[in-house]
Formats: structure tokens, sequence, C-alpha cells
């Protein structure tokens, strides 16, 4: 058996195509009057190394002259950038990657405002978030602190913001903690 914890030795034929596919898209789009093509991209670090193997492959097999580039700048830059805020929205990029979708705000301000276009989010990847907690020891009564992801949506939206919750006790009955206990975000 794997250890679940354990990265798979393959991405997955789909996880491996779809920067591929997007990629070929980009590039049959561009002009070809120029004897380079360029397609520039920045946003979120998490699939930055696979990013720059896809486009180091790309550009390897690639009958066309192209240069593809990813800045690993974050989510937010990579959206502001995409959508060209502070640069009559005209974008930076060709392509922006994040761990979010954009907000229907800036979605419109790209499809509809000055210099608009079209523009679509792809899935393209998923990665793990991980949560700690400050919970002590001794006051887990001896038992892991169970957390689900309707719980920690609704502790990170603020719903739930004390760890002597019904809903956290319900899931932690050994949890023993002080009346009114914040919990920190």
């Amino acid at each position: 058996d794997r250890n679940p914890r354990q990265q798979p030795e393959k991405w997955s034929t789909m996880t491996k195509l779809t920067p591929v596919v997007i990629l070929i898209a980009l590039v049959s789009s561009v002009a070809y009057a120029h004897t380079i093509v360029e397609i520039h991209g920045a946003g979120t670090t998490n699939p930055s190394k696979f990013f720059w193997k896809v486009m180091d492959l790309f550009e390897e097999e690639a009958r066309a002259d192209i240069r593809l580039t990813y800045r690993a700048v974050g989510s937010s830059t990579g959206q502001f950038e995409f959508a060209g805020v502070g640069n009559n929205n005209i974008s930076f990029n060709d392509f922006g990657a994040g761990d979010i979708p954009m907000t229907q705000q800036r979605y419109n301000q790209v499809t509809q405002g000055v210099n608009a276009r079209k523009m679509v989010h792809v899935p393209f990847a998923v990665g793990a978030i991980g949560i700690f907690h400050s919970v002590p020891a001794a006051d887990l009564g001896g038992s892991p602190l169970d957390l689900n992801a309707c719980l920690l949506a609704r502790i990170f939206l603020r719903n739930i913001t004390t760890w002597d919750d019904p809903a956290i006790i319900s899931l932690n009955p050994t949890l023993n903690v002080p009346a009114n206990t914040n919990i920190r975000v």
C-alpha cells in the first residue's frame, strides 16, 4: 500500500495535459508575424515548478520559436497584472494563475471595461492546505482535534470564533478549553 502522504510517482495525464492545451491555445492565438512568439504569465507560487517544467518541454518540442515565462508572484499580483490594474486595463500578461477564481467585479473589469477582452477560468491543479491550531494537548483530552471542511469554513468565515462553540464540541467531546477562548485566524 502507498502512504497517502507520499506524492504520487507520476502526474495524471489530465494534470499534465491541461496546461499544455492552454499553452497551445495561447500560442495558436498569437499572430506568427514575428520570428519569436512570447507568452508570459504570472500568479500563484504553488504550481510554479510544474509550469516551468511544462514550459521547458513545450519550448523544446514546439515547431515555432517560442519563449514562455511564468513569474511566481502570488495570486493577487497575478490577478492584478492579468486584469491590467493601474495600466488602463491592459494586461501585463497573457495568462495568470491563482488559488482562487477572480471576483465577479474583477471578471467584469476584464470582460466589460475599458480594453475589454474574453477570459476563462480553467482549473488545472489541486493543492493541499495545512491547518495548524493552538489548543494545548492537555486540553484535547487525549484525542486529536477533529475539524471537518464545513467547520473550518465556518471558522475562516468567522461564524465560529471560540473553541468551545457547540459545533466544535460535538466533533470533539473530550475537548476541555476555557470558556470563550478565541480562535485566532
